[in-house]
């Protein structure tokens, strides 16, 4: 595809598993909120958002008011249909630059009906991004965000910088930390040996590099004794043909593939020194796509570079699939790319925007946070915004809690400080049309020392809007769905606080607030303890709460 003309406009095509865009810290949820501001600031993309997730992202107040938002039917009515002939419709259009960001549960059988095969695979065909965890679309985004930043578009201040990451603690995505896999069917072998010749210096800093069957001889110059058999009966029957007089044009062009191939092997090879630089598994129908799942369920491999051939049946099919399953498992880590344009513009963008001191990634502050601490961010441009940003997503959490367990009471532990008591009258705003009563939520005010009366006022506050109830007066069972506290006031006794954030910890999220009046000490306390399970601050004070201590 190349690298977008300013005369291109983006258009995301975006929808998600249903485990995967439920309550505010959903991974749907979470990459929408934390690349808002680079959507409707800088980048302003066509988004054609799918039925069930646009509904959740309304509900959590994201992208509400954004205008170029476009919800397609759901699923089960055609969305996908719809969805994958926007595909097709944009690869006709010079104008356009599709990315498809479709997160895939691969516990959610959906994932496996054919119009989410079609989808994929128009995608390979099309050269298309086909991002399928939210590793994949946020590492993308904050790449195409970073470069932006690079050539001066704005939206530097939402990154962190080498230097303060490395005063931070925070580690980063160095590519001498990472394993990377390059796979490629027999048709694309040579745009992968093109690829690693482009960029050799960039996957020479990766710390593990693996590569399947006859691809991974090719990437350390050497040639499978198949490919060379085959090479020399191609350019017997050449000569035959010339004999002749008349040449098959495809025998002509398989010759100087093969010739082109071998010439590149050779380059390798030269380069290499007899070093090899590339641990080569088994070929892929013997079993090579699965040895490199595995090295993902280890942690060991992070980003896999498959050059997939949409136009061939595979025999091995299934190994495939286990293997794009794999980089989808819950909690990894791991990205799988399925076509070279979609590599090769990832490279030159992690190439053009990584620390120079230890080629690491550009990273945004909503990363340095879950890399920190764990914790997602909720972070505005200025503080007056916090309110509402902290009511959408306590709302969301609320109403996601009230469709997981109709039956039980959701508890609510909220401190005093002004930004408890905001968020409590910001909250009837963010309910928007839904039906509070049908929320069985129990509000309890924090033990706050000097600030119980305000804790007491704001917990009266947050009840009422909720139409539930202050404590101790619980029906059916209890599970705890959020502790909201205010770090610019004066908090509990650890004695007293860190118990009920255990307590909430189980069950639910800690959010805790903080402006630039923050203590910062104890707001760092909260956060290493690991209790907590979201930061709402304005950047600035999230950039201060990095470094502080550091």
């Amino acid at each position: 595809m190349g690298q977008q003309s300013t005369t291109v406009r983006e258009r995301i095509l975006l929808l998600a598993s249903r485990s995967l865009r439920r309550g505010p810290s959903a991974p749907l949820l979470r990459f929408v909120r934390h690349f808002e501001p680079y959507f409707t600031g800088i980048l302003r993309p066509e988004l054609h958002v799918l039925g069930g997730s646009a509904r959740a992202l309304h509900g959590a107040g994201l992208l509400r008011d954004y205008p170029h938002l476009h919800e397609a039917p759901a699923g089960r009515d055609g969305g996908l249909v719809a969805l994958a002939n926007l595909l097709v419709e944009g690869a006709q259009d010079p104008g356009v630059a599709t990315r498809v960001v479709y997160l895939l549960d691969p516990a959610d059988a959906a994932s496996m009906y054919p119009d989410s095969h079609a989808l994929k695979r128009e995608c390979v065909v099309t050269g298309t991004p086909f991002l399928a965890t939210y590793e994949a679309a946020a590492q993308w985004y904050a790449l195409q965000w970073a470069e932006a930043v690079r050539e001066g578009t704005g939206g530097g201040e939402w990154f962190v910088d080498g230097d303060t990451r490395r005063r931070a603690g925070v580690p980063g995505r160095a590519p001498g930390e990472l394993g990377i896999a390059l796979i490629a069917h027999d048709a694309l072998k040579g745009r992968m040996l093109a690829f690693a010749e482009d960029h050799f210096d960039w996957l020479r800093r990766f710390g593990r590099r693996y590569a399947t069957g006859t691809t991974g001889g090719l990437l350390n110059g050497k040639v499978a004794p198949r490919l060379a058999e085959a090479w020399e009966a191609d350019r017997d029957e050449l000569a035959a043909f010339e004999r002749l007089g008349a040449v098959p044009p495809r025998l002509r062009a398989r010759v100087d593939d093969g010739t082109r191939l071998e010439e590149a092997a050779a380059r390798m090879a030269e380069r290499l020194s007899g070093e090899s630089w590339v641990h080569g598994e088994q070929s892929g129908p013997k079993g090579g796509d699965i040895q490199v799942a595995e090295h993902v369920r280890r942690d060991e491999c992070h980003l896999v570079a498959f050059f997939e051939d949409p136009h061939v049946s595979r025999e091995h099919e299934a190994d495939i699939q286990l293997l794009e399953r794999a980089t989808r498992i819950p909690g990894r880590a791991a990205v799988c790319l399925h076509d070279p344009e979609t590599v090769d513009l990832w490279a030159q963008r992690w190439a053009r925007t990584a620390d120079p001191q230890d080629g690491a990634a550009p990273m945004t502050l909503a990363e340095a946070c879950a890399r920190r601490w764990g914790v997602d961010l909720i972070a505005t441009d200025e503080a007056e915004a916090l309110p509402k940003a902290v009511a959408d997503y306590l709302t969301a959490l609320v109403m996601h809690g009230a469709a997981e367990c109709p039956g039980a009471t959701q508890r609510i532990l909220i401190g005093g400080g002004q930004w408890c008591t905001r968020i409590s009258r910001a909250v009837r705003a963010s309910l928007g049309g839904a039906d509070a009563n049908a929320m069985a939520v129990d509000v309890t005010p924090v033990d706050d020392g000097a600030d119980a009366d305000r804790a007491l006022a704001a917990a009266a506050e947050l009840a009422r809007h909720f139409s539930g109830r202050l404590w101790p007066r619980p029906c059916g069972a209890v599970s705890y769905v959020a502790a909201v506290l205010d770090g610019g006031e004066s908090w509990p006794e650890p004695a007293v606080l860190y118990p009920q954030l255990r307590a909430v910890h189980a069950q639910g999220a800690a959010i805790v607030i903080a402006d630039d009046d923050a203590d910062a000490g104890q707001v760092r306390a909260a956060l290493d303890s690991g209790l907590v399970g979201v930061l709402a601050a304005p950047r600035e004070t999230v950039r201060r709460l990095l470094v502080t201590g550091h």
